[in-house]
């Protein structure tokens, strides 16, 4: 006679307590009217797009961490925003243990010309940097970045045309904590930075080996964090860019 062998059961509490653990890890609740957010961005099919200064912009979105940094950048109206005053607001938050950053693009190429970017309250955090640039690959972009570089005195703003390590191709300074305009004159045969702020003016003029020609590259905004590390603070933070302009 075959012996029969009963199937193991599982208590009600116990199998409560693995489905809760799968929701979790799932990003969702068992509780009713209860909702996780997600650690992780949740990113659009199609770029999310926005309108800043009187231009289009696509909001980048990434479900796993990229570069710069490397980050996780989203979309979220937390994140990305035109504010009621025209202001393009960019922030650094918290989910769970994740923190995401920020960055919009512009859908084309626009060239040779005057980039030019007004910022308030630029970032006074120590892991936190803000750039604005022309970006196609590591060895065609254009950079101003405000950034402390994990470093709490000394130079807070740079200029960069990459690759970085050639030598010649990026001067540091310190400049005041207030609003900053900021921005370059891309030309095929120069680039000439400026920056203003609290009175002070700044100015570099490029002339080495590394001037990239336009091609695929798009003018950027964004707001990360260093080596993907959390803000010096452990505080969430928000920058404003007041405007963008650029001129042929």
């Amino acid at each position: 006679m075959a012996t029969m062998h009963r199937a193991p059961t599982i208590s009600r509490r116990d199998f409560l307590r693995v489905a809760s653990l799968a929701a979790a890890a799932a990003g969702v609740s068992l509780l009713p009217g209860c909702k996780k957010i997600p650690e992780y961005p949740t990113c659009s099919y199609q770029p999310k797009q926005i309108s800043f200064s009187g231009y289009d912009w696509l909001v980048k979105c990434n479900g796993e961490r990229v570069g710069p940094g490397p980050n996780y950048f989203s979309e979220s109206p937390e994140n990305v925003y035109v504010d009621r005053e025209g202001v393009l607001r960019l922030g650094v938050t918290r989910r769970g243990r994740a923190w995401h950053t920020s960055e919009v693009y512009s859908p084309h190429s626009l060239g040779y010309g005057t980039y030019t970017f007004e910022v308030i309250n630029p970032p006074a955090d120590n892991n936190t940097v803000l750039g604005l640039f022309v970006y196609e690959d590591d060895f065609h972009e254009i950079d101003v970045e405000l950034a402390r570089w994990g470093k709490r005195d000394g130079h807070n703003a740079q200029f960069t045309v990459q690759p970085f390590d050639v030598p010649g191709n990026m001067n540091r300074y310190e400049v005041a904590p207030k609003d900053v305009k900021c921005g370059f004159d891309w030309r095929a045969k120069g680039i000439d930075f400026f920056l203003s702020s609290g009175g002070k003016e700044i100015g570099w003029n490029y002339r080495g080996k590394s001037i990239p020609e336009p091609g695929m590259e798009r003018a950027r905004m964004n707001l990360w964090l260093m080596g993907g590390e959390p803000p010096s603070k452990n505080k969430e933070i928000q920058v404003g860019i007041r405007s963008f302009s650029f001129s042929p």
